[in-house]
């Protein structure tokens, strides 16, 4: 292999410039290190065109528990010095390519160890099979890998709104007040219970962010578009205020900036915003995507009539008000139904759209639904999960909504029932410990308990609430593990739902009666891939791998059942870009029950790929296990069957990390720190006799 060109140094240069040094190389100039690698001839250009392509090199020692991440954009195709003669079917088993790129190699675990070169549009990166972790500070024009500071949020009042430290003082528990208490004296108060929720945290929720910068290097001519549509239901007050006052819609850097726009994005999806919102158009498709409408002046509604308006308006300026559509799912569905729309290679609008976030469409086509003439005896609204009226001991929620600011009681306020836990709980635990372990920089304001509470209550719904199994047959015979398993769907609408980054899986253990394991599918490692029987990660979970289709019957270890949506562009092409999504290739997300195929608008929410499989359908799926056996399995073994849910798939991030921005890089160093161990939500269990 030839040494780089000059033009090829000069690249080089800058990025040692531009670089933080790392321990892992040695210390002496790129251009001692010979930057050139093995990539065929023809370099990353001839690589894009052989879609399938993915060099697997041998390494006869360990690189040190890192990876090394390059960046190479405008100097990429330089990057080409090898010849196709270098190739053996894309494996050359030597150590010779690590010591090309100057990693200093130390042998970790006594074997041979994998590193992946894998190309994905105009990057390539190669990364340790045996840490999978990333150097992020050596990609190109980034060097702190930790999050940009954004400013703790202030009590502040701007239009229709005001921040949540303007409603704290009243609506936080009082240190001599019997207010917002459920009858075990437990802290059920709306702002202390909020501040650690994902709602609070929206506009500082590290994936959206990486995800919006993404889309935004992508697509750099369409960057105050993507940032206007992205903002305006993570960070609504700002961007309705800005339309309101004809300012420019919020940035990423402007959340929490010293500027009422800054401390509004920064406040997330807040009391004024929620509590604003008038019942005109809600339901109606116009109403999607944030068509919100908001009272005029300083109007605030609630469910609760006979309102002792006075402290209100003197504390905030705001005004009470009774009105029953605060509690509509509709409501709710203003931002929980997001469509877009493609773009293609030159940057045009598709005129089909994509319905990327369904879940209120979901609800209304289940038996949950409570638009229906009549409804069905499980009915409930989005609160009824996600804002309980009950406490966590399942009773009744009876408490004033208030108290005075010195941390006192009002005299004239009554108990009231009907009084909802905001919670806002759903299934997202990882993000969340995320801004938990990253509050020096994220700044929520919100102490370490909050959000260790926020994530029990998640685990507590995903675990109880939101999906069973059942074995439905087991047949052990000599040569066969036969096994019928159904899930049902707890939820009222598909689960998963919400953003596509999201699956559940079946994880099959069956194991001796001593505990060793006889055979397994679905494990996952430390990092939350699934591993096929090799003991490395699926295909599937690799960036530009296949993904799994719908499993009905597995019939090999490696192709779990997996419960997502796969989205391809406007070329058919696999995608996790929202601004390339043109359709799923795959839906197979577990219907609700009640679920209806005769349903109005059915085309926009119908699953995808699951045809032929009699088992799927409103409520449940059964997967049929069918797996080949060496010898009949001994007396006492135990199968067991466990289902997880995942908030974000791994291979989604190595996607995001494969668009190297700060909030790529922040995110990925977040990720490589946080615990990704998938959640459980339901386990049987079979033993043999």
């Amino acid at each position: 292999m030839g040494a780089p060109s000059q033009d090829r140094l000069g690249c080089v240069a800058q990025m040692e410039n531009r670089s933080q040094k790392s321990d892992i190389l040695p210390d002496r100039p790129w251009t001692d290190r010979g930057m050139s690698v093995h990539i065929p001839q023809g370099g990353l250009g001839t690589m894009r065109q052989k879609a399938a392509f993915k060099g697997i090199f041998v390494l006869h020692h360990t690189v040190l528990g890192v990876v090394l991440l390059f960046r190479l954009t405008a100097c990429a195709p330089d990057v080409a010095t090898a010849t196709d003669d270098d190739f053996v079917d894309g494996v050359v088993a030597d150590s010779a390519l690590a010591d090309s790129l100057g990693l200093d190699l130390a042998d970790n675990d006594g074997g041979s160890d994998v590193a992946e070169v894998v190309t994905a549009d105009d990057s390539w990166y190669i990364r340790d099979t045996d840490t999978d972790d990333y150097v992020p500070d050596l990609a190109e024009g980034v060097g702190d890998t930790s999050f940009p500071v954004i400013a703790a949020t202030e009590p502040i009042s701007a239009g229709n709104f005001a921040t949540s430290g303007v409603c704290k003082p009243c609506h936080s528990v009082g240190s001599t007040s019997s207010a917002m208490k459920d009858s075990a004296g437990r802290n059920v108060s709306p702002f202390d219970l909020w501040q650690s929720s994902m709602k609070a945290n929206s506009a500082r929720d590290p994936f959206w962010r990486a995800a919006v910068s993404v889309e935004m290097a992508l697509f750099p001519e369409k960057r105050t578009i993507i940032e206007e549509k992205c903002t305006w239901c993570h960070t609504p007050m700002a961007a309705y205020h800005a339309k309101q006052n004809a300012l420019a819609p919020p940035k990423l850097t402007d959340i929490g900036a010293d500027s009422a726009i800054g401390q509004l994005a920064a406040d997330g999806v807040s009391c004024t915003l929620c509590h604003g919102i008038t019942s005109e158009g809600l339901g109606t498709e116009e109403s999607f995507v944030g068509g919100f409408h908001l009272a005029t002046g300083k109007t605030l509604f609630g469910q609760h009539g006979d309102l002792f308006v006075t402290p209100m308006l003197n504390q905030s300026g705001f005004t009470p008000q009774k009105a029953s559509h605060l509690r509509s799912s509709a409501l709710c569905g203003t931002c929980h139904t997001l469509i877009t729309h493609a773009l293609d290679g030159e940057g045009g609008e598709s005129r089909k759209p994509f319905f990327e976030q369904t879940s209120y469409l979901e609800w209304r086509n289940s038996a949950y639904s409570t638009e229906t003439p009549q409804p069905s005896g499980v009915a409930t609204d989005c609160f009824g999960c996600h804002i309980p009226e009950t406490d966590e001991d399942t009773n009744e929620i009876v408490t004033k909504v208030a108290r005075r600011p010195d941390g006192g009681d009002f005299p004239p306020l009554k108990d009231r029932d009907q009084y909802g836990r905001h919670l806002f709980v759903g299934g997202n635990t990882l993000v969340v410990g995320m801004i938990r372990d990253n509050r020096d920089k994220l700044n929520p304001g919100v102490p370490k308990e909050a959000f260790d509470a926020t994530i029990a209550a998640a685990r507590k719904q995903l675990s109880e609430q939101t999906a069973s199994l059942e074995w439905l047959n087991v047949d052990l015979s000599a040569s066969m593990l036969a096994l019928d398993v159904k899930i049902t769907n707890r939820t009222g609408h598909k689960l998963p739902t919400g953003y596509p980054s999201r699956r559940v899986f079946l994880r099959l253990e069956v194991r001796s009666p001593g505990g060793k394991i006889l055979l397994s599918s679905g494990e996952t490692n430390q990092h939350g891939q699934i591993l096929g029987k090799s003991g490395q990660p699926l295909p599937s979970e690799r960036l530009l791998g296949p993904a799994l289709e719908h499993g009905n019957i597995i019939s090999d270890v490696d192709t779990p059942p997996i419960w997502e949506t796969v989205i391809a562009d406007s070329e058919g092409k696999i995608t996790f870009s929202l601004l390339k999504a043109a359709e799923f290739l795959k839906d197979n997300r577990i219907l609700p029950q009640g679920w209806d195929n005769g349903y109005s608008g059915i085309e926009d929410i119908a699953p995808v790929g699951v045809v032929g499989d009699d088992d799927f359908g409103a409520g449940q799926d059964v997967v049929h296990y069918r797996l080949p056996l060496d010898e009949p399995l001994p007396k006492g073994t135990t199968i067991g069957v466990t289902a997880f849910y995942q908030v974000i798939k791994p291979r989604q991030v190595e996607e995001l990390r494969a668009t190297v921005t700060p909030e790529t890089v922040a995110f990925g160093t977040a990720w490589d720190k946080a615990d990704r161990a998938p959640e459980q939500l339901a386990a049987i269990k079979y033993v043999v006799d």
